[in-house]
């Protein structure tokens, strides 16, 4: 799980911005909707967080950040040697374009990086690096296991050089590693890939944790075509068995999803009450269409404990099934692991159904800047008044202005 962030200069964010979803220690939770950000921690977060703000604000932006360091520990290995522009922007003026950008991520790992097995033994960890010019000034990790006064540094690189704490990682990784590293790479995606009996374990495990983010935001990768989404369902039968019941509920008259496997291509076909025979995927509604692409990104983050990340959501989900879309990681019968759905949205109805730790807030000042606060730091904010309406009358800003 990941409980902070901190981001200046990428894209429409210029100054430092910390988003910290922890709750303060006197809040009640009387629906359920907190968790622990780790077993036994007193520190608790909530599964869902929804962005609201006008087109343009920001939203998408904080979103980014998200998939970008997922990328760059994940996927940065996969850029061209040729062509090693990192995949972002900083904020659009002389200043900010003569400056790094600077991110960190704070999160949840295991107590010990020599002992991985028990998972759930946890503590918090930090990791953050600083990019210029495609090169990568700073970059670090950190962690503090239960009872220690301090953090301890498990790895810190500069320009110059990369220094590792006792016992990380064996002169042998280190000299493959060292022979490897470029410039625009991270440190942890480097140790990933290191050959079979070099490779390091507890890099390997962060790069797995974090490819359990599921996106719609994407940098060097695309979005899913028609037909992969029609072969992802093709071979994963649970995928069908757990969407087929929604479909029903939410598509008036689906009875029935198929799957139909052939040598040329697969087919998707949806059984109607009172139709003689299927309708064709491409022949069914946007409205569905679009829901069975991104349901995917919904279901595997709930089964693997991983994080959704979704922009526009309600573009392709119905108001109603987000509604429950957003109990499905509340429930700890359907999320048992602790996923996270983190979302941007127009749909100020929600408001009603979500509380004020669960909303984040976006918009941009005079100058183009992003700026973001959470409902529950906004002082003088209480917990039994009308989001809803405060949010569309203007009182909490992050509206469009009309007129």
């Amino acid at each position: 799980m990941f409980y902070r962030i901190e981001v200046e200069n990428f894209f429409s964010i210029s100054d430092r911005q910390v988003i910290d979803l922890r709750v303060r220690k006197s809040v009640k939770d009387e629906l359920g909707r907190l968790k622990p950000i780790y077993k036994d921690s007193p520190e608790r977060c909530p599964s869902v967080l929804a962005l609201f703000g006008a087109n343009g604000a920001g939203k998408s932006n904080f979103l980014r950040v998200i998939s970008f360091i997922q990328w760059f520990i994940a996927y940065n290995f996969e850029l061209d040697d040729n062509n090693n522009h990192l995949p972002y922007e900083k904020f659009f003026n002389q200043e900010m374009q003569n400056k790094p950008t600077r991110i960190a991520l704070y999160f949840t790992g295991p107590v010990s990086f020599n002992d991985l097995q028990n998972s759930n033994l946890q503590c918090p960890y930090k990791y953050e690096f600083v990019i210029d010019s495609n090169t990568v000034v700073l970059e670090k990790l950190s962690y503090q296991p239960k009872n220690s006064g301090k953090q301890t540094t498990l790895f810190k690189r500069n320009s110059e050089r990369t220094q590792f704490a006792k016992g990380f990682i064996s002169k042998v990784q280190y000299q493959s590693f060292k022979a490897i590293l470029k410039p625009q790479a991270s440190v942890i995606s480097t140790l990933g890939i290191l050959s079979n009996q070099y490779v390091h374990q507890f890099a390997k495990r962060i790069i797995e944790s974090l490819r359990n983010i599921h996106t719609n935001i994407y940098f060097t990768r695309v979005a899913a075509e028609d037909r992969e989404t029609i072969g992802w369902y093709s071979i994963n039968t649970y995928g069908r068995d757990k969407i087929r019941p929604i479909l029903k509920r939410i598509d008036l008259g689906i009875a029935d999803v198929q799957v139909e496997q052939s040598n040329q291509s697969n087919s998707m076909k949806f059984w109607h009450k009172g139709l003689d025979r299927p309708i064709d995927f491409f022949l069914e509604s946007h409205g569905t269409r679009e829901f069975v692409k991104i349901f995917p990104l919904i279901q595997l983050p709930l089964d693997t404990g991983g994080i959704a990340i979704i922009d526009d959501i309600d573009s392709c989900i119905h108001p109603n099934l987000l509604l429950e879309v957003i109990r499905m990681f509340r429930n700890k019968e359907t999320n048992p692991d602790g996923a996270q759905l983190i979302m941007s949205t127009h749909s100020a109805s929600l408001l009603t159904d979500l509380t004020k730790e669960e909303v984040l807030l976006c918009d941009k000042n005079s100058v183009g800047q992003t700026q973001y606060v959470r409902l529950a730091d906004i002082k003088g904010v209480r917990r039994d008044e009308n989001f809803f309406a405060n949010y569309i009358n203007g009182i909490y800003g992050s509206v469009p202005s009309i007129g």
